[in-house]
């Protein structure tokens, strides 16, 4: 008879590998290597055949179910003319989050932890290598990442582009998935106080995964990454004094002359290859802050937000994402959020957040404080990068789900003093 601790730790590694380590995925056969069409049903089907009770009984996978449910109701009954994309996103984003929601709860349910923390580690052990992947193809095709992103350059489907995923190179969810890391490595760093060499572990994919965003050449993502990575130095301990530095910052921000930061970013500008995308990112926003105007691109993103703000005044409740909707152009897809209270309405997000608010309390009322602290900022990275950009890709949301609530087991092995009391989490 099947082992299922060994079969389902089976079907989470390979979940993990055809989500973050491309090299292996990529050149698997057809179809063995797709997250999408392969693994992940298998997984979903085997929790159902092996786990249905435990599965269905669980609060928090139920709730999710329900959003999922009432997607379906809507598509039928209110959003029946809603354009392919916005409904493909919508169904994606549910599979996504509810397939993670479902491994992370099989282990807590299965009371399988050093499973859950065996997963946790090849994650990690993953993430190192496609980083270091992604640099080396960088330095190939410096615009690589953002070429695979664009549908309309075509570059996905040309023998470069090709070579380049059989490499093992990271794509967009990726390098969004790191940022959401920083926080959680940093606490790490913080509370471990007798293994030195760990500590230069952390560091070391501190620096990996910083550098890896850089090369990829999302500003926003390098932008995130910075103002996550102060808050998370600063500290949990000292909250007010975080709280009082950080509005100080921002208030002598407003003092200081516009021409001052337009010179600084300037100067900035110049560590990046004249010509690489975070070089005109970052030359643009400069322009933008010493005189604004319509032509540049940091000027063209923030304009999307009225255009996505009259189609939701038009239909607060329900949303238009409609086809024939001449306002709900393709360019509200980069803002994530509002895109999504456009499209949706306030219907579409009170049921999206509904689950995710449920999951949160649910786990950070069994967190440490200190380990609330740096868990909310995590959480608060995410929220922030679907303000400025689209989120999209199943990697972004192992972390979300998985790696955030997941690696407080972990601060048992690390922290003498911070016991992680496993029969208080089992009972989630």
């Amino acid at each position: 008879m099947i082992n299922q601790k060994i079969y389902f730790r089976f079907l989470s590694i390979m979940l993990i590998i055809t989500a973050f380590l491309p090299v292996v995925a990529e050149n698997l056969p057809k179809g063995v290597g797709s997250f999408r069409y392969f693994w992940a049903p298998l997984w979903l089907i085997s929790l159902l055949l092996f786990k249905g009770k435990e599965t269905l009984s669980n609060f928090v996978i139920l709730n999710f179910l329900i959003y999922g449910i009432s997607l379906f109701i809507l598509f039928s009954l209110v959003w029946n003319n809603i354009d392919l994309r916005s409904r493909t996103s919508l169904i994606e984003e549910f599979y996504w989050m509810i397939t993670v929601v479902s491994v992370l709860y099989y282990y807590i349910f299965s009371k399988d932890i050093h499973g859950l923390i065996l997963i946790i580690k090849l994650i990690f052990i993953f993430i190192g290598i496609t980083s270091v992947i992604t640099i080396v193809v960088s330095y190939i095709n410096p615009l690589y990442a953002r070429l695979l992103t664009q549908s309309s350059s075509g570059f996905y489907n040309t023998a470069e582009g090709n070579y380049f995923l059989r490499m093992g190179a990271a794509q967009y969810s990726f390098g969004q998935s790191l940022i959401c890391i920083f926080p959680i490595l940093i606490f790490f760093y913080k509370i471990i106080e007798k293994s030195l060499i760990l500590k230069w572990v952390i560091i070391t994919y501190l620096i990996l995964m910083f550098y890896t965003i850089i090369r990829m050449q999302f500003f926003a993502n390098i932008l995130l990454s910075l103002i996550l990575i102060l808050i998370s130095f600063l500290g949990g301990k000292r909250i007010k004094l975080s709280v009082f530095i950080v509005c100080m910052f921002l208030g002598i921000t407003f003092l200081i002359p516009k021409s001052y930061y337009s010179d600084l970013l300037i100067s900035f500008s110049y560590y990046f290859d004249a010509g690489s995308e975070n070089f005109n990112k970052i030359k643009d926003l400069s322009e933008f802050i010493s005189e604004p105007d319509e032509s540049g691109e940091t000027a063209s993103r923030l304009s999307r937000y009225p255009v996505l703000f009259n189609v939701f005044v038009k239909n607060p409740i329900f949303g238009d994402a409609h086809a024939t909707n001449p306002d709900n152009d393709e360019t509200g897809y980069h803002l994530h959020w509002m895109n999504k209270l456009a499209t949706t309405g306030l219907c579409g997000v009170l049921l999206f957040f509904l689950p995710h608010f449920i999951f949160i309390k649910n786990w950070v009322k069994r967190f440490s404080k200190e380990y609330a602290f740096f868990a909310a900022i995590s959480y608060l990275g995410f929220f922030g990068l679907g303000l400025m950009k689209a989120i999209a890709g199943k990697e972004i949301w192992f972390i979300y789900f998985f790696i955030i609530p997941g690696m407080y087991y972990l601060t048992c092995q690390y922290k003498e003093n911070e016991k992680v009391e496993l029969n208080k989490l089992l009972k989630l």
